[in-house]
């Protein structure tokens, strides 16, 4: 960036906030609020995230992000008719991380459960480019890097492959200043429970729930799970995907008496529900 650059007001007016930046930070994210003048137009406003990374490449680098972040804001053409700038106000703000997990509560061994995780400022919005990193306790691995950055929405994913043998695990999430601990199992699935009437109307629709448990009746998820018609008449409709140990179908019974069987497969566990059509 050369002097000619670094004199516009615009980089001016940031450049003399950078030295309270520096005294002010202390290990949180930055948020500036930069307020502008254009010609023949009301003031306008530009929120400038800062994140650790960049604090770190000392004021030459807030600098330098900082004008890129304009220049995409504003556009090249127009920060150069910048004529006046209002204010440069520095605040500091804690951001917010939520993780969602998808069978990772309690896993069957060898499979996999994931980690979605969102970072937000104070105001709600996603913060992109925000990175994001997941520890373990006990067994298991992280499958691909265990520090990811978040995207244009504020997300970061991990995947967790559970250990071959059975367990407790302690996963740490980390975004910025903030962490989020969670626990986890690995279970060796044992048994397959339902909640299947004995009997149905004939042309009625059934919703059948089932759940993968292990001997201590906990749920256990990530495994492949099937669901069949075994024998019998019938029809097998909106069957939903096996998730944190639970799944569900709903069965459409035929206009004849009779009844039908169901088959349910968990890994090398199985279980036949007959039901009945009268």
């Amino acid at each position: 960036m050369n002097d000619a650059r670094h004199a516009r007001p615009f980089l001016e007016a940031f450049d003399r906030a950078i030295a309270d930046l520096y005294a002010q930070h202390d290990g949180l994210r930055v948020n500036v609020l930069y307020t502008y003048e254009m010609p023949d137009l009301e003031s306008d406003h530009f929120i400038f995230h800062i994140e650790e990374e960049v604090l770190a490449g000392g004021a030459r680098g807030v600098l330098e992000a900082f004008e890129q972040a304009l220049l995409e804001e504003v556009g090249d053409a127009l920060v150069a008719d910048i004529v006046a700038v209002d204010d440069v106000r520095l605040t500091r703000y804690k951001a917010a991380l939520a993780v969602e997990a998808t069978d990772a509560a309690a896993l069957a061994p060898l499979r996999e459960g994931t980690f979605v995780c969102t970072v937000t400022d104070d105001a709600g919005n996603p913060i992109a480019g925000s990175r994001v990193s997941i520890d373990l306790e006990g067994g298991g691995r992280i499958v691909g890097g265990r520090v990811v950055e978040t995207d244009a929405g504020g997300k970061a994913a991990f995947v967790y492959e559970a250990a071959s043998t059975p367990g407790d695990v302690v996963f740490h999430i980390r975004a910025a200043n903030l962490l989020v601990t969670m626990e986890g199992y690995v279970r060796v699935p044992r048994d397959i429970e339902h909640d299947a009437p004995e009997r149905v109307e004939r042309l009625s629709a059934t919703r059948i729930t089932y759940h993968v448990v292990d001997a201590e009746g906990i749920l256990v998820g990530g495994m492949e799970v099937g669901v069949r018609l075994h024998a019998g008449v019938g029809q097998i409709v909106d069957e939903e995907p096996y998730r944190d140990g639970r799944g569900a179908f709903t069965y459409m019974a035929k206009h004849t008496p009779g009844g039908a069987i169901f088959e349910i497969r968990a890994g090398a566990r199985s279980a036949h529900i007959p039901v009945a059509v009268h």
